[in-house]
């Protein structure tokens, strides 16, 4: 299948990053939030950012 998209209007209509990508940035956002308000910290280490990005 080809999908042709209009001019200047690409961002919005992007299928992979609404239907896919949304979801998963959404919950990652929303793991790290917790990861900071709890921990109180303002640098997340390497290791919290695989558990947060495993999580979402």
């Amino acid at each position: 299948y080809i999908l042709y998209l209009t001019v200047h209007s690409s961002h919005v209509l992007q299928p992979l990053d609404q239907g896919m990508f949304f979801p998963l940035k959404s919950c990652y956002w929303k793991e790290i939030a917790d990861l900071v308000y709890l921990d109180n910290a303002i640098l997340l280490k390497k290791g919290r950012f695989i558990t947060a990005y495993s999580t979402a």
